[in-house]
């Protein structure tokens, strides 16, 4: 709850005008690391402007609705690494790729992403 708070607080402070900006560097706790490197790290909304219910995705995650989210992500923050999401499940359908930043609205998906993987 705290590193979601941290985040939070850190996407607030880093908005302008609804367009994705890159983040300011993580102030949290250290992130977990795999192979030396850090784990990536982004956070799907269930509504636009990075407000509702929330999901911590460090992995690649086949089908959403695996976390209960399928379908659901309106809007994101990628705290680390790049992130492919997908209308469809398996990382099929239409896809976007997002960097670090804020991501008020996933354009062109229609809010129905159905799985996401690092890459």
């Amino acid at each position: 709850m705290r590193n979601l708070l941290a985040v939070v607080s850190l996407c607030a402070a880093t908005l302008v005008s609804g367009v994705a900006v890159s983040a300011q560097p993580y102030q949290g706790p250290a992130p977990a690391m795999m192979g030396g490197r850090p784990l990536p790290s982004i956070f799907i909304y269930e509504q636009a402007g990075l407000s509702g219910r929330a999901r911590n995705l460090k992995g690649p995650v086949y089908n959403l609705q695996s976390v209960r989210f399928g379908g659901r992500a309106r809007s994101a923050s990628v705290v680390r690494g790049r992130w492919q999401l997908c209308t469809g499940i398996g990382y099929q359908g239409r896809c976007i790729t997002l960097v670090p930043g804020l991501y008020q609205r996933l354009y062109g998906t229609a809010g129905q992403i159905w799985s996401a993987r690092p890459i």
